[in-house]
């Protein structure tokens, strides 16, 4: 069975919380200083914010389950990082669970409903074993894309 990513044990696919887009924002840190009749000066101090927001949706009628959002939730409750596999294997990182969003729509009588959109926002947490492993999955990841795709 494919899988999109896996974030801890919980496997994203197309009978869980298939998401239909990702995207990722990171950030570094440089110290500036503002000399008197010069051009500032930066020092770089390391990596910033690295979050990633997945965004998709879940028709129980025909994909998802609404389940999949409230056990997102349960591991948020714990406050632990998890790790991010992307579905190529790509080791990402260790992530928080920040935030998940929804919104439901097209609802049956009973308020079940036929479509609920969400979003997950997730955090990268440092960890210098995770992501020395992360780069070098990333890099082989790299490499076997430029060997398969010339």
């Amino acid at each position: 069975r494919l899988m999109l990513a896996c974030l801890g044990l919980f496997v994203f696919n197309l009978k869980t919380a298939p998401f239909s887009e990702r995207s990722r924002s990171s950030s570094w840190r440089h110290a500036r200083s503002a000399p008197i009749g010069a051009r500032n000066s930066s020092q770089y101090i390391g990596p910033g914010e690295d979050t990633i927001t997945l965004t998709g949706s879940i028709s129980p009628d025909i994909t998802g389950n609404l389940f999949s959002l409230e056990a997102l939730r349960i591991m948020a409750d714990t406050g632990d990082p998890f790790m991010l596999v992307l579905g190529t294997g790509q080791l990402v990182g260790a992530f928080e669970i920040d935030s998940i969003d929804e919104r439901s729509s097209h609802l049956y009588e009973n308020s079940r409903a036929r479509l609920t959109e969400f979003s997950i926002t997730l955090s990268r947490i440092s960890n210098e074993t995770i992501d020395r492993l992360a780069l070098v999955t990333s890099t082989l990841s790299l490499l076997n894309w430029v060997y398969f795709h010339d």
